[in-house]
């Protein structure tokens, strides 16, 4: 079984608003993940300041300044977590059964998209998460994992859009995103 651990804490300050709560056709970012996930038969759990409609959650308090100070503090109930940052307009729950078949025997399977390792929107086994207190980064935790990686090819192979993978850290990036979904 997977859970989901959606991460919507942290300040937004370059896009200058939460990004959870941006609306995405009559719903907010967080709301369409949340949604998405559970319509799979995931449940989600969000990590953050406020909760979102069909999750459970765990509110982040003073000590929290980065995603993986949120994740020390979660507990998985199930043997895969799917770890997702909510700047995600293009979404796709499908990554989840794609990175399932990618983790093999692997920690994590995390997608490398334009150059880049994906740790926050990534699969880990819960084991993987008794690595977190020793990180000081999302990379960091991945360097001390065995991690199976997916490429943008892979992806497209498994029917899953790499654009479903990128997050949105401005308002450029997110038009640009959805720009390129129309």
């Amino acid at each position: 079984m997977i859970e989901a651990a959606l991460l919507t804490g942290g300040k937004s300050r370059r896009m200058g608003r939460d990004k959870a709560a941006i609306p995405l056709g009559g719903e907010t970012q967080g709301e369409r993940i949340v949604r998405l996930l559970s319509e799979n038969g995931i449940p989600t759990t969000v990590l953050g300041k406020e909760p979102v409609r069909g999750a459970s959650f765990l509110a982040d308090d003073a000590t929290i300044r980065s995603p993986l100070e949120a994740l020390r503090r979660f507990e998985p109930t199930a043997d895969l977590v799917l770890v997702l940052s909510c700047d995600l307009p293009l979404f796709d729950p499908r990554l989840a059964p794609v990175l399932e078949e990618h983790i093999v025997d692997a920690d994590a399977a995390v997608p490398f998209v334009d150059g880049f390792r994906q740790p926050l929107v990534g699969l880990y086994r819960r084991t993987a998460f008794a690595a977190i207190p020793e990180a000081t980064c999302p990379m960091d935790w991945l360097d001390r994992l065995k991690v199976s990686y997916i490429d943008e090819d892979g992806l497209r192979r498994a029917g899953v859009d790499p654009n479903a993978t990128r997050g949105a850290n401005t308002p450029q990036e997110l038009a640009a995103l959805i720009g390129d979904a129309s």
